[in-house]
């Protein structure tokens, strides 16, 4: 799994509020942030670095995903990755 760190100002929530109005099926709907980050950079208004790490990315596209994804976690747990109450440590 790659993280992607975007630097510049050119990031903008504004389309996304956009997307958010648009009346379609929300099941099917997508943000697809390669494509709105390929246009900033197209545009030079911001510069893109691959971060590598080791983690593992988890994604629930379907129904059926989500009880690998459930069980995923769960085990991140147990292995003390993350704790339980994931933001018990903000409180």
């Amino acid at each position: 799994m790659n993280r992607i760190k975007i630097q510049g100002g050119g990031f903008d929530v504004y389309d996304l509020k956009i997307f958010l109005k648009v009346k379609m099926n929300p099941l099917k709907a997508e943000y697809l942030l390669p494509t709105h980050i390929g246009g900033l950079l197209r545009d030079g208004k911001c510069s893109v670095k691959v971060l590598e790490t080791k983690d593992k990315w988890f994604g629930v596209t379907y129904k059926e995903d989500k009880e690998a994804v459930v069980q995923s976690f769960k085990n991140l747990i147990e292995d003390g990755v993350y704790q339980e109450e994931l933001y018990s440590d903000l409180y």
